[in-house]
């Protein structure tokens, strides 16, 4: 890793959440190890919902930007889109956001559906019944099953929108209140395989 190189293979404990792993960083890893063959990644999934989750020596973690008073950048901004199982669009008749009141409205904790309301000029509350998932990935499995609507943001449901199991019946979509970020202790991101690997992966996700 050049003059400050550690000793050794550079080890590193990465923290992600399980659809953030799955759909989006495990893909794009082969690119990182072509550039740091040298850097062996330790990759462990967190639970998005754990109030204080372990740290690691880098941690990918979403929400809003607040994270224990630990120094945070977003990966990158995002839109939120409602999605569906191509049959239950077709089924349900989705040509305008009201529409959804007769839909059956798939809920998590981690993108509340209210923003989009609100982008679509709907007066309505949170939704408080339905099935409700802790995991996004989870969430659009459900959807792809034809459940019912999700709501999530673009990137993280890409890969089922091109393989054809999810479509987008309202062009509508709005800021995602939520996102990815990348948390660093300072003391951590002075080591060079750290810096290698969050400049990498703020590249890969611009």
């Amino acid at each position: 890793l050049g003059g400050g190189a550690e000793p050794g293979p550079a080890r590193l404990s990465v923290g992600v959440p399980p659809t953030f792993a799955r759909h989006l960083l495990i893909p794009a890893l082969p690119g990182f190890y072509r550039l740091w063959p040298e850097i062996e990644l330790e990759i462990d999934i967190v639970a998005p919902l754990v109030p204080r989750p372990e740290r690691h020596d880098v941690d990918v973690r979403w929400g809003n930007g607040s994270f224990e008073g630990r120094p945070a950048t977003k990966l990158f901004d995002d839109e939120i889109l409602v999605l569906a199982a191509p049959g239950y669009a077709a089924a349900h008749g989705l040509g305008t956001p009201a529409a959804l009141a007769g839909a059956e409205l798939l809920r998590s904790r981690l993108l509340p559906w209210k923003p989009w309301f609100t982008a679509a000029g709907l007066d309505w509350p949170e939704p408080v019944r339905g099935p409700q998932f802790s995991d996004l990935g989870i969430l659009l499995e459900a959807a792809a099953s034809g459940m019912g609507l999700a709501l999530c943001p673009q990137r993280v449901a890409a890969g089922w929108v091109a393989q054809g199991q999810l479509v987008q019946p309202l062009t509508l979509s709005a800021p995602a209140p939520s996102n990815y970020h990348l948390l660093v202790s300072r003391d951590q991101a002075q080591r060079p395989a750290v810096a290698a690997f969050t400049d990498w992966l703020g590249s890969a996700f611009a």
